[in-house]
């Protein structure tokens, strides 16, 4: 959800779709954002669709399940990815080696430093409870059509938030799925850098997620046995 077409994360979110384009991808946006910021995703070769769940989580399945449903016989990965991951795209035809890849970042030396403090707090609380190390905290994931299962079939058991592509990917651990990783050289966006800099809204932010993600990873981890 962008506040207008100057926002920004939209800017970026508009080189993702054109990029995607360029290497072949197709692309389906959920979105809130007001009519005009539509129109020039759409513009861009996005398949734009209206936000119908009332969670954050609803919304990924809504995208998953409309990629899928769209989906020709030569389509066999999904990719979810947040919009402002411009240069991400690049990497996607690498990710197709995992039933579900988790995409590893080369450095993280580009994000702001809170949020590099945080993300490596997350990974590694992941490792501890899992003993899987990956990159957890990175929001990309590639799955193929069998994978997308584990995210479409959450039940959203833990607020629904970023949970939503977490828990799964912890239950397909525990379902002995092929779950793996490929390193990127991703660089975070500058224009997101200067506007986010000395951020309360990304302070509280980046804490919600810890503070959501851990204790619900643990509960599942428990829950599962492991």
């Amino acid at each position: 959800m962008y506040k207008g077409t100057e926002d920004h994360r939209a800017q970026v979110a508009l080189r993702t779709i054109r990029r995607a384009g360029e290497h072949g991808h197709r692309i389906v946006v959920i979105d809130n954002s007001p009519q005009e910021v539509k129109d020039i995703l759409s513009r861009a070769g996005a398949l734009v669709l209206q936000d119908i769940g009332r969670t954050y989580g609803q919304g990924i399945r809504q995208a998953i399940r409309s990629a899928k449903d769209i989906a020709t016989a030569e389509e066999r990965f999904i990719a979810r990815i947040e919009p402002e991951k411009d240069t991400f795209v690049e990497f996607l035809k690498s990710m197709t080696r995992h039933q579900i890849t988790i995409p590893r970042r080369a450095s993280l030396l580009s994000y702001p430093e809170l949020q590099q403090y945080a993300e490596k707090m997350g990974n590694e609380a992941f490792r501890i409870m899992t003993c899987r190390a990956l990159d957890m905290w990175f929001g990309p994931r590639v799955f193929s059509l069998a994978g997308a299962e584990f995210f479409l079939n959450y039940d959203g058991k833990y607020e629904d938030k970023w949970d939503a592509i977490f828990i799964p990917v912890v239950r397909a651990i525990v379902a002995g799925v092929d779950v793996g990783e490929e390193v990127v050289d991703f660089t975070y966006p500058a224009e997101q850098l200067t506007a986010e800099k000395d951020s309360r809204e990304m302070v509280l932010k980046r804490l919600g997620q810890l503070d959501n993600l851990i204790p619900a990873i643990s509960q599942e981890c428990t829950a599962l046995g492991l």
